[in-house]
């Protein structure tokens, strides 16, 4: 968004006086659907402006992407246990006819890091990461490893190939 609006607040003003159109991708969980707490400062502001700001299930198929000017992938949580509808929802994105929504951040990048494995790519690379230990492991189910998780109290992740959910310890 800060492209669109330069550092004159006149442009500022007037990029939001047209009604910019955002949607706010959210996860369809009742308690993560709608925008965080952090989220309401700057959706506020932004509406003050002009803009029009709605949270939107990513995976909700009545929601007109289309008709957004910008669509912020905000928080998807959920989209792990719905992978491959979530990379349905990312091609679906890239496929909108023009004028399309300028998408935060852009598809190619949010499908790239959805598979957690990208921290490899990036320590491989010489960037720092925090030390993260890989598991292939074919063992368990996305739910054994969320209720392993919330046994623990602790900060492990997952990591979805496509076909299964792999524990990845931290």
């Amino acid at each position: 968004i800060a492209s669109m609006s330069s550092s004159s607040s006149s442009s500022s003003s007037s990029v939001f006086s047209s009604g910019l159109r955002i949607a706010v991708a959210t996860d369809s969980d009742p308690d993560n659907a709608a925008s965080t707490r952090d989220d309401l400062p700057w959706m506020a502001a932004l509406r003050e402006r002009g803009a029009r700001v709605d949270s939107c299930v990513w995976d909700d198929d009545e929601v007109r992407w289309h008709a957004y000017d910008v669509v912020l992938i905000r928080s998807t949580w959920d989209y792990i246990f719905k992978y491959e509808r979530f990379l349905a929802f990312l091609d679906k994105l890239d496929a909108l006819p023009a004028p399309r929504p300028l998408v935060l951040n852009p598809p190619s990048t949010v499908r790239w890091n959805s598979d957690k494995m990208y921290l490899k790519e990036l320590a491989a690379r010489g960037v720092p990461c925090v030390p993260t230990e890989f598991v292939d492991s074919d063992k368990f189910t996305a739910e054994q490893l969320v209720a392993s998780v919330g046994e623990r109290n602790d900060a492990s992740f997952l990591r979805h190939d496509g076909a299964t959910v792999h524990p990845l310890d931290t």
